[in-house]
């Protein structure tokens, strides 16, 4: 990861990835998260400016995250908990959204980090389940049950 971050215009920055707009993080494929109707997905992000349509994530055309219209952010620490379909979205710990999502798709493409994003990402984490109240020890601490 921090190889290509070297060849795509990202550095690294107090171990975070630093994006300038310009460049872009390409990592393998998503194999062993294909089909999955229960997962978790976090991140931490620090854009320097908003963006609109900037992406966070995207694997192929159907799964992806990425800013929406212009906002104010400082730091947020996002959680997606998907169970069988029903998706739960925190910000900083506080659910800030609700809504059906399908199964991750089968997708040959690679996972793209940081596209036209400006800022930091950082500690970007999938699990092939649904966390229950534990996944908030991401917030704390990177170093838990999960991330020994």
């Amino acid at each position: 990861l921090l190889s290509a971050a070297q060849y795509s215009q990202a550095q690294v920055d107090n171990y975070a990835l630093r994006f300038s707009g310009k460049g872009s993080v390409t990592c393998g494929e998503l194999v062993d998260m294909a089909q999955q109707k229960s997962y978790t997905l976090q991140f931490w992000m620090n854009p320097d400016v908003w963006t609109d349509g900037a992406t966070v994530f995207s694997s192929g055309d159907s799964f992806s995250a990425s800013l929406g219209a212009e906002g104010s952010i400082i730091f947020k620490v996002v959680t997606l908990v998907c169970n069988d379909g029903t998706a739960q979205v925190f910000a900083n710990d506080v659910k800030c959204g609700e809504g059906n999502l399908p199964a991750i798709p089968s997708t040959n493409s690679p996972l793209i980090i940081g596209e036209k994003f400006n800022g930091r990402l950082d500690e970007m984490r999938f699990w092939k389940t649904a966390l229950t109240d534990e996944f908030n020890y991401f917030r704390h601490t990177t170093l838990n049950q999960f991330n020994p």
